[in-house]
């Protein structure tokens, strides 16, 4: 090799300078750009009184996109009806599991797709209504994909919808005479909101004699 002369590399319109070593071997560092693709990369040698010049401009640098994870966070003890949040984190595994901010994040809950941009720590986050039925649900995160970060996603998350409490407060009947007829009234409310809840069948039962009434609205 010959050493001590000074090679010229081209990649990305950079041009940096590098000079040989005594097996005649420059060495030089470029930032790969954010872009993931096939790119041509070129080295010069423009000669002098002793060398010829020379080059060799048939070379590629393939980047690859980075490879990502998406974590999906399980959520337990949502009451039916109510509103509860989807959280998912966007992370590079190749810097240390450090999360991707600004990037899109797709949530999918009972075929209903929101979407969702990462914070400065790579977290999204997006509500949805539990819905009506109790039930265990599954729920997915997904990244698409960039041309810097590689596509991931989470499909195997839950969400754990549970009934809403309720109680029910009848009313002391007084004052009623032997062989009249007498009415039962009972208010079934909602625990977490004491609203009331109509268009619900409420079971009476009085001297071993069964009876059931629907709510009002």
């Amino acid at each position: 090799g010959v050493s001590g002369k000074t090679l010229s590399f081209v990649y990305n319109a950079q041009t940096k300078t590098a000079a040989t070593d005594g097996s005649g071997v420059a060495v030089m560092t470029f930032d790969a750009g954010a872009s993931s693709g096939a790119y041509a990369h070129s080295v010069s040698f423009a000669g002098d009184g002793t060398y010829t010049s020379s080059n060799d401009g048939a070379k590629i640098v393939t980047v690859q996109q980075r490879p990502t994870t998406v974590l999906a966070v399980t959520q337990a003890g949502v009451y039916a009806n109510d509103v509860w949040t989807a959280t998912a984190t966007l992370r590079d595994t190749r810097l240390a599991n450090a999360g991707v901010p600004s990037k899109t994040i797709s949530f999918v809950y009972k075929a209903v797709t929101k979407t969702a941009n990462t914070d400065g720590s790579g977290v999204a986050v997006i509500t949805y209504d539990a819905g009506s039925s109790s039930g265990t649900y599954g729920y997915s995160a997904t990244f698409a994909g960039d041309g810097t970060y590689g596509t991931s996603n989470d499909l195997a998350k839950t969400v754990t919808v549970t009934p809403r409490p309720t109680n029910v407060t009848a009313v002391s009947a007084t004052n009623v005479y032997a062989l009249s007829v007498w009415t039962a009234t009972a208010t079934l409310r909602d625990n977490l909101n004491s609203n009331t809840i109509s268009g619900r069948s409420i079971a009476f039962v009085y001297k071993a004699t069964t009876r059931s009434g629907t709510t009002d609205g």
